[in-house]
């Protein structure tokens, strides 16, 4: 079940069978993410491959990361681009 504000903006979900979500502690569950990597803040995400091998990241800086999976965590800030 979602909740939506003004503007029909979703403000909060519901855990139920059919939705089921995890609510957690921001900054513990940020902590836990980074856990033996090395995070650069402030990147901006200019495309993704995904391969053989696991995923590989490009930003508009001409840096690339790669990684076995990639989390999606840009929050209530992302541009939505």
């Amino acid at each position: 079940m979602r909740f939506y504000g003004r503007g029909g903006q979703v403000v909060g979900v519901q855990n139920t069978p059919k939705t089921p979500c995890l609510r957690l502690n921001r900054l513990l569950f940020r902590k836990w993410l980074a856990t033996n990597i090395p995070i650069q803040f402030g990147k901006k995400l200019r495309s993704v491959e995904e391969g053989e091998r696991g995923v590989t990241v490009y930003f508009e800086d001409g840096t690339s990361a790669s990684g076995d999976m990639l989390v999606g965590a840009d929050g209530v800030n992302s541009k939505g681009e």
